[in-house]
């Protein structure tokens, strides 16, 4: 990259085009195997929580009155 440093600023971009074609140029070696593949993770056992439950009516009043109806 000391190139784009060295160059004339007007010549900048036909050294970028000549950069973007050299690397479409080569290709990369293929990759080995995961040691590790993936692992999913664990769903959960409890149901997920819908819009539906965003809204959930609270109870009116004093606290103490509202245990003593549970």
């Amino acid at each position: 990259m000391p190139e784009f440093q060295m160059t004339a600023p007007e010549e900048l971009p036909q050294l970028h085009a000549r950069l973007l074609g050299d690397m479409t140029r080569t290709l990369l070696p293929p990759r080995r195997p995961r040691r590790n593949p993936r692992v999913k993770r664990k769903l959960s056992n409890y149901k997920r929580k819908r819009p539906e439950h965003a809204h959930l009516p609270q109870p009116r009043g004093p606290y103490r009155e509202a245990l003593r109806l549970i």
